[in-house]
Protein backbone atom coordinates (compact mmCIF):
# COMPACT_ATOMS: atom_id res chain seq x y z
CA UNK A 1 0.00 0.00 0.00
CA UNK A 2 1.24 3.73 -0.69
CA UNK A 3 1.80 5.81 1.91
CA UNK A 4 1.21 9.79 1.15
CA UNK A 5 4.29 12.04 2.06
CA UNK A 6 2.80 14.34 5.20
CA UNK A 7 2.96 18.14 4.11
CA UNK A 8 3.07 20.28 6.91
CA UNK A 9 2.98 23.64 5.28
CA UNK A 10 3.26 27.02 7.55
CA UNK A 11 3.28 30.01 5.89
CA UNK A 12 7.43 30.58 7.04
CA UNK A 13 7.86 27.22 4.85
CA UNK A 14 6.47 28.76 1.68
CA UNK A 15 7.68 32.31 1.99
CA UNK A 16 10.52 32.41 4.87
CA UNK A 17 10.66 36.45 5.02
CA UNK A 18 7.10 36.52 5.73
CA UNK A 19 5.91 36.66 9.65
CA UNK A 20 2.27 36.19 11.51
CA UNK A 21 0.43 38.97 11.85
CA UNK A 22 2.19 41.26 9.04
CA UNK A 23 -0.53 42.23 6.76
CA UNK A 24 0.80 43.52 3.10
CA UNK A 25 -1.82 45.30 2.30
CA UNK A 26 -1.26 48.93 3.27
CA UNK A 27 -3.70 49.91 6.03
CA UNK A 28 -5.65 52.81 4.08
CA UNK A 29 -6.52 50.11 1.98
CA UNK A 30 -7.68 46.90 4.28
CA UNK A 31 -10.85 46.00 3.03
CA UNK A 32 -13.13 45.47 5.64
CA UNK A 33 -13.16 41.36 5.71
CA UNK A 34 -9.42 41.31 5.58
CA UNK A 35 -8.59 37.96 7.47
CA UNK A 36 -11.82 38.06 9.36
CA UNK A 37 -12.04 34.09 8.34
CA UNK A 38 -9.46 31.37 8.49
CA UNK A 39 -8.38 30.67 5.52
CA UNK A 40 -9.46 27.52 4.00
CA UNK A 41 -6.02 25.82 2.80
CA UNK A 42 -5.08 26.41 6.23
CA UNK A 43 -7.89 24.59 8.30
CA UNK A 44 -7.72 21.71 5.80
CA UNK A 45 -3.82 21.72 6.50
CA UNK A 46 -2.56 22.43 3.05
CA UNK A 47 -0.66 24.89 1.82
CA UNK A 48 -2.00 28.44 0.45
CA UNK A 49 -1.05 29.33 -2.55
CA UNK A 50 -1.43 32.69 -1.98
CA UNK A 51 0.69 33.05 1.44
CA UNK A 52 1.27 36.56 2.84
CA UNK A 53 -1.21 37.78 0.05
CA UNK A 54 -3.96 35.65 0.89
CA UNK A 55 -7.11 38.01 2.27
CA UNK A 56 -7.97 35.35 4.40
CA UNK A 57 -5.98 35.01 8.30
CA UNK A 58 -3.27 32.08 7.97
CA UNK A 59 -3.71 30.93 12.11
CA UNK A 60 -5.34 32.56 14.91
CA UNK A 61 -2.84 34.92 15.35
CA UNK A 62 -3.84 36.91 11.88
CA UNK A 63 -7.69 36.59 12.67
CA UNK A 64 -9.24 40.34 13.17
CA UNK A 65 -12.71 41.52 13.27
CA UNK A 66 -15.08 43.38 11.37
CA UNK A 67 -14.90 46.22 13.80
CA UNK A 68 -10.86 46.25 14.07
CA UNK A 69 -10.62 46.65 10.34
CA UNK A 70 -12.77 49.72 9.93
CA UNK A 71 -11.54 51.32 12.75
CA UNK A 72 -7.08 51.02 10.51
CA UNK A 73 -9.53 52.24 8.06
CA UNK A 74 -10.97 55.29 9.79
CA UNK A 75 -7.53 55.77 11.24
CA UNK A 76 -5.60 56.69 7.85
CA UNK A 77 -8.06 58.48 5.03
CA UNK A 78 -6.07 59.58 2.50
CA UNK A 79 -5.28 62.99 2.52
CA UNK A 80 -6.62 63.18 -1.27
CA UNK A 81 -9.69 61.55 0.10
CA UNK A 82 -13.46 63.44 -2.16
CA UNK A 83 -10.42 65.89 -3.72
CA UNK A 84 -11.46 65.13 -7.78
CA UNK A 85 -14.11 63.55 -9.08
CA UNK A 86 -14.76 60.18 -9.63
CA UNK A 87 -13.48 58.94 -13.41
CA UNK A 88 -16.83 56.80 -13.51
CA UNK A 89 -18.75 60.22 -13.37
CA UNK A 90 -16.54 61.86 -15.60
CA UNK A 91 -17.11 63.58 -19.01
CA UNK A 92 -15.40 60.00 -20.80
CA UNK A 93 -17.06 58.00 -17.92
CA UNK A 94 -20.35 55.54 -17.73
CA UNK A 95 -22.30 57.38 -14.98
CA UNK A 96 -21.65 54.36 -12.73
CA UNK A 97 -19.75 53.29 -10.23
CA UNK A 98 -18.80 49.86 -8.43
CA UNK A 99 -17.75 51.35 -5.13
CA UNK A 100 -20.25 53.30 -4.89
CA UNK A 101 -20.19 55.13 -1.46
CA UNK A 102 -16.95 53.28 -0.52
CA UNK A 103 -15.36 55.32 -3.47
CA UNK A 104 -12.68 58.08 -2.22
CA UNK A 105 -13.71 60.12 -4.99
CA UNK A 106 -16.17 62.53 -5.68
CA UNK A 107 -19.96 61.47 -6.38
CA UNK A 108 -22.97 63.09 -7.16
CA UNK A 109 -24.18 62.03 -3.96
CA UNK A 110 -21.56 64.36 -2.36
CA UNK A 111 -23.64 67.24 -2.76
CA UNK A 112 -21.50 70.94 -2.94
CA UNK A 113 -18.54 68.81 -3.68
CA UNK A 114 -20.11 67.31 -6.94
CA UNK A 115 -21.89 70.85 -7.18
CA UNK A 116 -18.31 72.46 -7.56
CA UNK A 117 -16.90 70.34 -10.08
CA UNK A 118 -20.20 69.82 -11.85
CA UNK A 119 -18.64 71.54 -15.18
CA UNK A 120 -16.02 68.38 -15.46
CA UNK A 121 -19.33 65.67 -14.94
CA UNK A 122 -20.57 63.61 -17.64
CA UNK A 123 -24.19 64.79 -16.69
CA UNK A 124 -22.90 68.52 -17.56
CA UNK A 125 -21.34 67.07 -20.63
CA UNK A 126 -24.72 65.44 -21.79
CA UNK A 127 -26.51 69.01 -20.77
CA UNK A 128 -24.62 71.21 -22.92
CA UNK A 129 -24.94 68.49 -25.98
CA UNK A 130 -28.86 68.99 -25.72
CA UNK A 131 -28.48 72.77 -25.21
CA UNK A 132 -26.25 73.04 -28.25
CA UNK A 133 -28.00 70.68 -30.78
CA UNK A 134 -31.16 73.01 -29.45
CA UNK A 135 -29.38 76.08 -30.70
CA UNK A 136 -27.94 74.69 -33.67
CA UNK A 137 -31.11 73.65 -34.79
CA UNK A 138 -32.75 77.39 -34.07
CA UNK A 139 -29.36 78.98 -36.09
CA UNK A 140 -30.80 75.93 -39.08
CA UNK A 141 -34.32 77.52 -38.91
CA UNK A 142 -33.30 81.30 -38.75
CA UNK A 143 -31.05 81.22 -41.71
CA UNK A 144 -34.03 79.50 -43.57
CA UNK A 145 -36.21 81.96 -42.67
CA UNK A 146 -37.43 84.25 -45.33
CA UNK A 147 -38.72 87.32 -43.12
CA UNK A 148 -36.53 89.02 -41.64
CA UNK A 149 -38.26 89.92 -38.60
CA UNK A 150 -38.68 86.33 -38.12
CA UNK A 151 -34.68 86.06 -38.33
CA UNK A 152 -34.23 88.81 -35.82
CA UNK A 153 -36.82 87.00 -33.18
CA UNK A 154 -35.05 83.72 -33.51
CA UNK A 155 -31.83 85.88 -32.77
CA UNK A 156 -33.16 87.11 -30.11
CA UNK A 157 -34.39 83.69 -28.87
CA UNK A 158 -31.14 81.76 -28.94
CA UNK A 159 -29.38 84.45 -27.52
CA UNK A 160 -31.68 84.44 -24.84
CA UNK A 161 -31.09 80.83 -24.33
CA UNK A 162 -27.44 81.07 -24.35
CA UNK A 163 -27.33 83.79 -21.90
CA UNK A 164 -29.95 81.64 -19.06
CA UNK A 165 -27.57 78.69 -19.86
CA UNK A 166 -24.88 80.61 -18.66
CA UNK A 167 -26.45 81.67 -15.83
CA UNK A 168 -27.82 78.41 -14.74
CA UNK A 169 -25.05 76.32 -15.68
CA UNK A 170 -21.86 78.75 -15.25
CA UNK A 171 -18.85 76.58 -15.50
CA UNK A 172 -16.47 78.97 -14.55
CA UNK A 173 -16.33 82.34 -12.07
CA UNK A 174 -16.40 84.81 -14.87
CA UNK A 175 -16.35 82.42 -17.51
CA UNK A 176 -19.61 82.88 -20.21
CA UNK A 177 -19.64 80.52 -23.19
CA UNK A 178 -20.78 82.18 -26.48
CA UNK A 179 -20.27 79.28 -28.78
CA UNK A 180 -23.84 79.28 -29.87
CA UNK A 181 -24.63 82.78 -29.83
CA UNK A 182 -25.39 84.79 -33.24
CA UNK A 183 -22.78 87.18 -34.37
CA UNK A 184 -24.64 90.26 -32.80
CA UNK A 185 -25.41 88.32 -29.67
CA UNK A 186 -21.66 87.99 -28.65
CA UNK A 187 -20.82 91.73 -29.52
CA UNK A 188 -23.43 92.85 -27.42
CA UNK A 189 -23.16 90.31 -24.64
CA UNK A 190 -20.61 92.30 -22.88
CA UNK A 191 -22.87 94.93 -22.53
CA UNK A 192 -25.41 92.40 -21.33
CA UNK A 193 -23.32 91.82 -18.63
CA UNK A 194 -22.13 94.74 -17.04
CA UNK A 195 -25.38 96.60 -16.53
Amino acid sequence: MYNSPVVVCRITDVFPEASYGCSPVPQAQVPWNWKTQLCHHFTVGACCPKGPLCQFAHGLQELRTVAQNRAKKEQKIPERHKTKLCANFSKSGSGVCLYEQRCQFIHPSDGELYQALFSETLEFDRMLKTHLAECQALHAQRLQSPDPNERQMMEDEINLKVRVWNFTHPKKENYYDLHAMTTGGAINYPNYLVK
